[in-house]
């Protein structure tokens, strides 16, 4: 669990996010008590099965709930004050999660016994700014803006037609995976639709015969926060010295095993502070159950996406201040459909003040393999262009929100020149293929320096989108956190870092780039860097065969000779800058087909290597994907990287470090002189990346003067909020809370001043 301070009430917390943390804080704790047997399994009926078949003493589970009792006591006192408002931002939102929060100020209200309690009352923040003024979200994925409760609620409210779809899309399976949370679901809100009594024969009997069936608004109209007000009092009630009958134990035990219940089939794993990336949370997070459950039941067809987007609303407008939304989708006709034509619409007309605009973008590739196969994702990007130009040309009303294109999810694998000619077509070309784009202007905006082990790929990426995708005064980076982490505290806690080789030729490609470009910078360094460069290239991966040959091989009868180092340099660079040129083949010759090879052929640098680049390009994949049986042992080599060149290179640690500063200096030189800005997302980036706590986010520390003087553009947001469990208003309040009382005015003044002028809702057309 990630821990901004050092919590005075532990074992308390560790309660309500791991059962198996808290049962070995207990046994140490109490050595005589035997809990074991309750965290046996990962199912709460076949704990309370267990229990009602061996012999454990009623005193074990009486001394069990009592600590239960005491634990959410306390730790609710200490998140709240007398007045209902939170003591601590940061404590409140590192240690709980959204249903954590509302079972500890439940518990908080219950305990205190406050009068005129209502279940539905929400929590306040003790420390708004009153700076913070009219804000705009510039950072903020549509596909997964659903906070939890609002999800389970929906699930609960609609799960009779929700069942029956699943049932239809999972008929060739027994009991799938969104079934199973489907089950779970069920018996929390005794719906025995598929028959939960088969699994969980003791809980439920037990449980539904003593507590649910006395409340009847439980089966009709279940809330999970009336069940979470129901369970905690019937837990507040509890006395340790009073004499309880076995069933009425049972009970008890049950409703703490409940609260557990709705909070485990919300919890991610993301309670350490180490890197995780978002191939971790698109496995652990993005797949989860009811979110699938969600999407298929919403998206079946218009009429009952329409009974889904009062989620949406409520959640986007949790924030008084916000006057704008930016949203990012893919580019599927359906989801834009929805988004346009539903959501917006309609939250339109409620609130005409707010606006709201959409930015398509592209996904990269999910994989190492992906990327290898470049002109299959070449092509990809292509049809994806294609189709939704299509789209546009058939209705202009679904293009009417569009205000930006980006393109998102792991950065690990694709490098942004990939893209280059999308951008390209987007920002010079569309409009000759869709006339409705002649009078639209675009923002651009890339993830970048994101999701990285190695930092200097998360240079090279925020570089690349700058330098290929040709990013402009006002256009954006998504995150840019390679640009402002310290470099010699992570590089001493990943010393080693292991990558694929052709991930670090094209580092040693840019570093190459770059020191011909900036020679003073890297006076010392320049020539063994260089020698670095053509010791990789000799290296025979596998075999005897090395791709300097191969270089060697293609520009044999060309000017550019190996043996003159300084031409041999000079050819690499130009290879270097070629790269956003896309070499796909498409065929035929239609409009569309034409303004995309203009588009292509503007990213050539230098014209005179098109067919040697391409010819270079095509025999550089191959050599690092062989079509021969060696193929899947290549597959799996590394370079091992201490932590910018291999292992056994001619540079110091030290050296590597000073190397590294100065590219991240570069890296910031090209960002602030030429206004790019940087949309953070402060919470994301700690679950994402590590950080212990919200005081070691760039903002706080290498971009904090750069931001106060006016220098570095930086927008705060909140990216996947059902993920990082926030909202904008917490986002500010954090950053607000973590820095001292003399700085934080002028910085976050800045930074609601950078959302208002740098969002793409300004090329929105009224009306």
């Amino acid at each position: 669990m990630m821990k901004a301070k050092l919590i005075p009430f532990e074992p308390c917390l560790t309660l309500l996010t791991n059962k198996d943390i808290f049962r070995r804080v207990i046994l140490e704790r109490e050595n005589n008590l035997n809990l074991e047997p309750f965290f046996r399994t990962s199912y709460i009926g076949e704990n309370l099965d267990y229990i009602l078949q061996h012999s454990i003493t009623i005193k074990d589970v009486r001394d069990y709930i009592f600590q239960f009792k005491i634990a959410l006591i306390e730790l609710s006192n200490n998140l709240f004050d007398k007045n209902q408002k939170i003591k601590d931002i940061e404590i409140y939102k590192n240690v709980t999660s959204y249903i954590e929060q509302n079972i500890l100020f439940i518990t908080y209200l219950l305990f205190n016994k406050y009068p005129n309690f209502k279940i539905y009352e929400e929590v306040s923040f003790h420390n708004i700014p009153n700076f913070l003024g009219e804000t705009y979200e510039t950072h903020l994925h549509g596909e997964v803006a659903l906070r939890f409760n609002d999800l389970l609620e929906f699930l609960i409210q609609n799960i009779d037609p929700i069942i029956e779809n699943l049932k239809k899309i999972s008929k060739n399976t027994k009991k799938t995976e969104i079934v199973d949370y489907i089950n779970d679901l069920i018996y929390i809100s005794n719906m025995d639709c598929l028959e939960i009594s088969d699994y969980y024969p003791n809980f439920y009997k037990i449980f539904n015969r003593k507590i649910i069936k006395k409340e009847k608004y439980f089966t009709k109209f279940f809330s999970y926060k009336d069940l979470l007000s129901k369970a905690i009092s019937y837990i507040l009630s509890f006395d340790k010295n009073h004499s309880y009958k076995e069933e009425e134990i049972i009970s008890y035990i049950a409703y703490t095993y409940l609260i557990l219940a709705i909070n485990n089939l919300h919890r991610s794993n993301i309670d350490t502070t180490t890197y995780k990336g978002l191939k971790f949370f698109s496995e652990e997070s993005f797949r989860s159950p009811i979110r699938k459950a969600f999407t298929m039941y919403s998206s079946l067809d218009i009429r009952k996406a329409q009974k889904a987007q009062h989620i949406f609303r409520k959640f986007f407008c949790s924030f008084r201040n916000t006057k704008g939304y930016e949203i990012r989708i893919s580019l599927e006709k359906e989801q834009l459909r929805r988004w346009s034509q539903i959501y917006i619409n309609k939250w339109r007309k409620q609130d005409k003040s707010i606006k709201y605009g959409i930015i398509l973008h592209y996904k990269k590739a999910g994989s190492y393999k992906k990327f290898l196969k470049i002109n299959k994702l070449y092509k990809n990007i292509f049809e994806e262009t294609k189709k939704i130009c299509e789209v546009f040309k058939k209705d202009e009303n679904l293009g009417r929100y569009i205000i930006g294109i980006d393109a998102a999810s792991i950065e690990l694998w694709t490098p942004p020149w990939v893209f280059a000619t999308a951008f390209k077509f987007w920002r010079h070309f569309v409009q000759y293929n869709v006339p409705f784009f002649k009078e639209k202007k675009l923002g651009f905006t890339f993830h970048a320096g994101e999701d990285f082990v190695d930092i200097i790929t998360g240079l090279k990426h925020i570089y690349e989108a700058i330098y290929f995708l040709d990013l402009r005064q006002g256009d954006r980076i998504g995150h840019g956190l390679a640009a402002g982490i310290l470099v010699d505290r992570y590089s001493l806690k990943y010393t080693v870092i292991s990558v694929y080789p052709i991930y670090y030729f094209f580092n040693l490609l840019w570093l190459n780039h770059l020191i011909l470009k900036y020679p003073t910078k890297f006076l010392k360094f320049k020539d063994k860097i260089y020698m670095e460069v053509i010791r990789f290239l000799e290296k025979p991966i596998i075999g005897n065969k090395n791709l300097l040959k191969e270089l060697e091989d293609l520009i044999e009868n060309t000017k550019y000779s190996y043996a003159n180092q300084y031409e041999f340099q000079l050819f690499l660079v130009k290879l270097y800058e070629n790269l956003g040129y896309d070499p796909f083949n498409i065929g035929s010759s239609n409009n569309f087909e034409n303004l995309w090879r203009k588009a292509s052929k503007s990213n050539l640098k230098h014209e005179e290597l098109e067919r040697l680049f391409i010819n270079i390009f095509s025999s550089v994949f191959k050599y690092f994907n062989p079509s021969t049986k060696k193929s899947d042992l290549f597959m799996n080599q590394r370079i091992k990287l201490t932590p910018l060149f291999e292992e056994n290179s001619n540079f110091s640690f030290e050296e590597q470090i000073e190397i590294l500063n100065l590219i991240q200096d570069i890296v910031m030189e090209e960002i602030v002189n030429k206004e790019i800005v940087i949309e953070s997302c402060p919470t994301s980036n700690i679950y994402l990346y590590g950080f212990r706590d919200y005081r070691d986010h760039p903002i706080l520390n290498k971009w904090k003067t750069e931001i106060e003087n006016g220098n570095l553009k930086l927008t705060i947001n909140t990216d996947n909020p059902l993920i990082g469990n926030t909202n904008l208003l917490l986002e500010y309040l954090l950053i607000h809370d973590s820095l001292a009382s003399e700085e934080n005015s002028n910085i976050l003044k800045n930074i609601v001043n950078f959302s208002r002028e740098y969002t793409f809702l300004k090329y929105l057309k009224e009306g």
